[in-house]
């Protein structure tokens, strides 16, 4: 369980958590994968390309329940 995002730092590393913390606000701000994606890999590069998109995307997918410095919107 990561109750703060200094949590997740520690054991995910700076860049990864940005990722995941990217795409955990987009998702609470009630925007769709199409549209955090059409933003993130193809306007800005964010992620580099589509695949590291979708695993990153399928990752929080997977742990969303116990990021815990958002509150109630992810779970």
């Amino acid at each position: 369980m990561y109750n703060t995002i200094e949590s997740f730092i520690k054991h995910h590393g700076w860049t990864k958590t940005a990722r995941i913390d990217y795409l955990i606000n987009n998702i609470v701000e009630g925007k769709t994968r199409d549209e955090i994606k059409k933003v993130a890999v193809d306007e800005y590069g964010i992620f580099p390309n589509d695949r590291q998109f979708s695993s990153t995307w399928n990752y929080v997918e997977k742990i969303r329940d116990s990021i815990m410095w958002i509150r109630n919107e992810t779970h």
